[in-house]
């Protein structure tokens, strides 16, 4: 029997990741000084390493808009065809989720 999460548990929720996704997004400058000051030979992993902080920020934004679809009493599919990250997306409508280790490629976009 599925649990029926109230619509302003689901509205929180959204809040609570926007703000997540903010205290991230702050964490940029950091990144951004850290890729500046960094030796050449390392600057290469240094960029890697910004871009999976720029990755996280759009994962949670993503989450965010989920839930708050869900808030506003979307379905679960509708509330995933909106979610811009292919992979999340096909992650969040599915009944049977795929193995978090063995994810499928997706298409995340860095340094937009």
């Amino acid at each position: 029997m599925d649990a029926v999460v109230p619509r302003r548990a689901l509205a929180a929720l959204a809040e609570e990741l926007t703000r997540a996704g903010a205290g991230v997004e702050a964490l940029s400058g950091l990144v951004s000084a850290y890729v500046r000051d960094c030796p050449p030979e390392r600057r290469a992993a240094a960029i890697t390493e910004a871009q999976a902080v720029d990755g996280l920020v759009q994962h949670l934004e993503a989450l965010a808009g989920f839930a708050r679809a869900l808030s506003e009493g979307r379905s679960v599919d509708a509330a995933a065809d909106a979610v811009t990250l292919a992979d999340l997306a096909r992650r969040l409508a599915a009944d049977d989720p795929q193995d978090p280790a063995n994810p499928p490629s997706g298409d995340l976009e860095l340094f937009d």
